[in-house]
This record gives C-alpha cells, structure tokens and sequence, in this order.
C-alpha cells in the first residue's frame, strides 16, 4: 500500500530555488511592462492635453481679434449653405433620366414668390450632355484594372459635378430675396435654400447643366466590384446591363416628356483618324471606353465603334497642343471633364485639356514643342 508514495521523487532544495527564481523573474517582467505601457498612456494623455490647449488657446485668440458688429463669418457660413444646396440640386438633376427635368420632391407649390413656376425648375431636359461610359471591353483588363476603372466611374460624376456647382456659383451670386410665399406656414430655412439653389441652377444657362451619365454593359467583374463598394448605389448615375446603343435608346423611351432625338453617336477613341474639333453638343451622345489598360491595347474602342456602326473620333490634343505623344491616352475621369470643360467654355478645347492635364503630361508637352523649335 506503500509503494505508489514511494515512486514520488522527492524536491531537493535547489529545485526550489530555481523555482523562487523563476517566479522572481516573471515578476520583474509584468512590473517593466506595467511602467511601460503606464508610460505609454502618459504621453497619450499629454499629447492629447497639448492638443486641447492649443485649440483652446487659438480659439480664445479668434474670440479677442472678433469684431462685434463684422458679419463676414456669417456670409462665409451662408454660401458654404448656398453651394451645399446647389450641389444638392445639381446631383439630384444627374439622377433624372435623359430629358427628365420635373423635380418630383412632394412640394408643387409656387416657388416662393418667383412667378408660380410649381417649384419644377428643373430644367427642360435638352440641356445637358449625354454620355455614356462603356463597360463592355472588361474582359480585356485583369483585376487591378478593373478596379482602376472603377475609382475613375466614381471620379467621373464628382469632378462633372464639382465643376458644375463652380460655374453656378460664378455665374449666379447668391440671392436672399425672395421671401416666404403668404400663408405658407412650412416654409423652412431649408426649403428656402433649396429653391434657392433651384433658381440659381436655371439661372446659370444651360451650359452649366451637369452630363447625365450612363454606365453601359455593366455586368461581371466591374458589376461585381462596384456592389462591394457600398456608396456606389448613391451616385449620380445610370446604369444599364445592355450595350451603349441598345442602352441610349432605352434612355429615350423613359423620358414621358420626350427627351431630344439623337443625331448621333460618337466613340471617343485615341486611335480614330478624325479629331473632335466641334463644341460638345447635347443633341449627340458621347461614349467614353470604359477601359484602364496599363498595357495599351491599340485600337480597342476603335473597333468598338466600326462593331456597332457608329462615329468615333478622338479628342482634338494633336490640334490644339501641337503634339501627339502618349498625352493623347486620357483616363475615363478626364475624357469627361474635359467634354464638360468644353461644353462650359464654348468649345474651346485647349483650354480644356489645359484643365485636365496633369502637370507633368504638360511639361512633356512644353518640352515636346521647345525640341521641335529647335530642330526647325
């Protein structure tokens, strides 16, 4: 009954020993990380003490320099709203389909005093630019051009957009006085400032009137990847799975108003023979090669175009600049600023690859033009 005691060695006095070391050391060891990380949280908390007082010391001294009776935060605060509210107006007039221009927002009542015009100023629907952004040529880009393209999808309405809110606001100043029509009892600051920038809108002339885009053959990889971006159901858009034909007919028979015929379909495309030296005009549609190919596939929209039987040119850079190095290859972003630039400044296409143009396709240009000067 003995023996199973027996079998157990017995701990010699070095062993405990060890073991007081061990556990010494362990100690030790949650002591140093404990003052560190104490000594983390204390410069944390001072960082973030510094922060405070300097806002805190650079809002007393705005407070001190304040003059009582100077209004003039007061008007920044107001055409910050103004903009705000016209960009509003602006994106949501992108949304309507091609020749839609009655706003349906649930308020048909006079427009505070501007002539009774139902609050429907939305535009006549024949004003603004129509294009089409194909998406059909994705099975010619790997995955990071897809994804490329679709960073250039968003920045193709946001920069048309950006550009349209500048012009209205250069063209029109703000105006603050129409006032509340009579009885109106649920006519708010907001409501003010959106019909507000309603007749803004209409008052800049029809060149200020943001494209309409419209994403063609959307399907696949680029619909996969704009479905994982979740602020891609909010943009100004219009999407459609079928060819850019079939997809601006389409476009037409929505409009209960009657949207403009189409006199014709341009490709924009780098390889056409012809240039595009006209103004853009809203009675054409304009088709943007939905394409990002770091290897330079020739030809590609060209073909796209003789495919479907339509018009291609290309944009006027050899004309206009006096070159024609690889600054004739724009992303999807510039071709359609550089349309809306044209269609703001009348069709003058330098100036509007001038806007478009990164600084250092510029320098190449200038650099481009100095040789050739020289060799002469």
């Amino acid at each position: 009954r003995m023996g199973g005691l027996a079998s157990i060695p017995r701990r010699s006095p070095d062993d405990d020993a060890v073991d007081g070391q061990s556990a010494a050391a362990a100690a030790a060891g949650r002591s140093d990380r404990a003052d560190s990380s104490g000594a983390d949280a204390g410069a944390w908390k001072e960082r973030r003490r510094r922060r405070r007082d300097r806002r805190r010391a650079a809002n007393e001294l705005e407070a001190r320099s304040h003059v009582r009776g100077d209004t003039a935060h007061w008007a920044k605060t107001a055409a910050r709203h103004s903009r705000e509210a016209v960009r509003t107006e602006l994106r949501a007039r992108m949304r309507l389909p091609w020749g839609g221009g009655d706003r349906v927002d649930g308020n048909d009542g006079n427009d505070g005093g501007d002539g009774g015009d139902g609050g429907n100023d939305g535009g006549d629907g024949n004003k603004h630019l129509r294009v089409v952004i194909d998406l059909g040529m994705q099975h010619l880009m790997c995955d990071a051009e897809i994804k490329s393209t679709v960073t250039q999808l968003q920045c193709s309405y946001a920069s048309v957009l950006n550009l349209a809110v500048d012009a209205v606001m250069a063209r029109c100043p703000r105006d603050d006085s129409h006032s509340p029509p009579p009885g109106d009892m649920l006519f708010t600051a907001l409501e003010r400032k959106r019909r507000a920038a309603r007749r803004l809108a209409s008052a800049a002339g029809e060149e200020c009137e943001p494209p309409r885009l419209l994403f063609s053959s959307l399907d696949g990889r680029i619909a996969a990847a704009l479905a994982r971006d979740e602020g891609s159901a909010r943009w100004p858009v219009t999407t459609s799975a079928e060819p850019f034909r079939e997809a601006a007919a389409a476009q037409l028979r929505l409009c209960a108003n009657g949207a403009r015929p189409i006199r014709r379909i341009v490709v924009l495309s780098p390889d056409a023979p012809a240039a595009l030296t006209d103004p853009p005009s809203p009675e054409d549609v304009y088709v943007i090669g939905g394409l990002c190919d770091y290897k330079r596939i020739a030809n590609a929209t060209l073909d796209r175009a003789d495919a479907f039987g339509v018009d291609a040119r290309r944009l006027p850079i050899e004309e206009t600049l006096g070159t024609n190095l690889n600054v004739n290859i724009l992303t999807v972003n510039q071709t359609c600023e550089c349309l809306f630039r044209a269609r703001l400044n009348g069709g003058d296409w330098a100036d509007a690859l001038r806007g478009v143009l990164p600084k250092r396709k510029m320098e190449e240009v200038e650099e481009t033009r100095r040789r050739r000067g020289e060799g002469r």
